[in-house]
């Protein structure tokens, strides 16, 4: 959430107000406009300590969740993008998304990196040969998809879903929240990504 910060004459904090934002649903924006974003800064974005390559998401309207992206490790995270306020439901649909990854094995994922390939490079490339591209290590077909992680996108989390993610955690299943917010100051539009996060700020009048 970001604050507007008034101070007195002497320089002291008078206050905080919270600034008005917005979602790409408000701005008639689509999911697939967000999943873009992300997908093709999830370096920037999610910040050093998350590096993951994007392979695959339904940019093309592919009948799939989301955004699928490798770590160095060669472990899938999983992202489910919605453009408003997120409750449980997001987290029941990727469970059963993840329940059907974990059985993936190289070669079905370097189908889906190759169909997404298609649409942004001309060269026929593999995704293990990407994968040691963009990591700097070489791993083996097995070592692929031995874990997945789960990340929920939205412009803010209820409690539902904040209840529901924290009980995962404990059952030991890697699921986070990362919220989004768009602010209009001065006429300027500003792209802001928490991660991870929780939080329940609702979209504030303008």
């Amino acid at each position: 959430m970001l604050y507007k910060m008034k101070l007195t004459d002497k320089k002291d904090v008078q206050s905080l107000e919270p600034t008005p934002f917005t979602s790409f649903s408000e701005l008639v924006l689509k999911e697939i406009n967000l999943e873009n974003i992300v997908s093709e800064n999830l370096f920037e974005v999610l910040n050093c300590k998350l590096l993951l390559m994007s392979f695959f998401h339904d940019q093309l309207g592919q009948k799939i969740v989301g955004i699928y992206a490798l770590d160095e490790n060669g472990d899938l995270t999983i992202f489910e993008v919605k453009r408003n306020t997120v409750s449980d439901n997001p987290v029941l649909q990727l469970l059963a998304t993840v329940q059907e990854a974990s059985r993936w094995d190289y070669s079905k994922l370097d189908e889906f990196y190759r169909k997404h390939c298609q649409t942004n490079k001309e060269e026929d490339q593999s995704l293990k040969d990407a994968h040691q591209e963009f990591f700097k290590v070489e791993l083996s077909s097995d070592n692929f998809n031995q874990k997945q992680h789960l990340i929920v996108i939205g412009n803010a989390a209820d409690k539902k879903l904040i209840n529901f993610v924290q009980y995962l955690n404990k059952q030991g299943l890697p699921i986070s929240f990362a919220s989004y917010r768009v602010y209009e100051i001065k006429e300027e539009m500003y792209f802001e990504f928490l991660y991870p996060s929780i939080d329940q700020h609702a979209n504030l009048p303008t």
